[in-house]
């Protein structure tokens, strides 16, 4: 079975996923557009804090550094991705929205696991290994290479596929692939200085996190 890393979904994303599926083929295109925006930007929040907040708010021990280093790399975050999803959305043909809403729905999922919705990154043997040897450790470099893996399966699930749905034209595709480049080389920098400068207990809460996180998907 594979390995996935959970994000939790939130509470906006879900519901309105559900009213796309209900509703998307009967609203007009305006209608439509604002609803695809408000499901792009609820993407984007529940994806910013499940995988960069989610490391000070689910039983993590931060330092103050630390914190203050994933809320800024949670800003800049937020900042390129809404931009960009704005960019694109604004005009966009109702054949684009239509495939960029089924994107999202397609994005949350439920386990049997666990009592609710998530995004549910697939990740990639070598880095689900990572994981697991991570876990097994608890050793810096070790956590250092697990969140990597983190880091780039997550975007290549969150990021890149959103925009691989999307006709996008030279300039908005250059946009896209620094604004990637952006958040990959800010995630992995931000978590391996995190991680290095962090405690042995801090360690073992990131070891633990990764622990709830890591869910086996049927």
């Amino acid at each position: 079975m594979p390995t996935v890393f959970t994000l939790p979904a939130g509470e906006t994303l879900p519901p309105l996923t559900a009213i796309f599926t209900e509703q998307a083929t009967q609203l007009p295109d305006e209608p439509l557009r604002a609803h695809v925006l408000a499901m792009a930007h609820a993407f984007i929040d529940a994806s910013v804090h499940g995988l960069v907040l989610g490391l000070i708010t689910d039983g993590v021990g931060v330092s103050a550094f630390t914190e203050s280093l994933m809320r800024g790399l949670a800003s800049l975050v937020e900042s390129i991705a809404a931009k960009l999803v704005n960019q694109v959305l604004k005009k966009a043909p109702r054949e684009v929205l239509m495939d960029s809403g089924a994107f999202f729905v397609s994005r949350v999922a439920r386990l049997p696991e666990l009592t609710g919705p998530v995004i549910a990154v697939p990740m990639t043997p070598d880095n689900a290994a990572a994981i697991q040897l991570a876990i097994d450790t608890v050793e810096r470099e070790p956590l250092v290479r697990a969140m990597d893996g983190v880091v780039d399966d997550s975007l290549d699930y969150l990021f890149d596929a959103a925009f691989a749905v999307i006709p996008l034209g030279p300039l908005t595709r250059r946009a896209v692939d620094a604004g990637g480049h952006a958040m990959r080389s800010g995630g992995k920098s931000a978590s391996g200085r995190a991680i290095r400068r962090a405690s042995d207990g801090e360690l073992k809460d990131l070891a633990d996190f990764l622990v709830r996180r890591r869910q086996e998907a049927l």
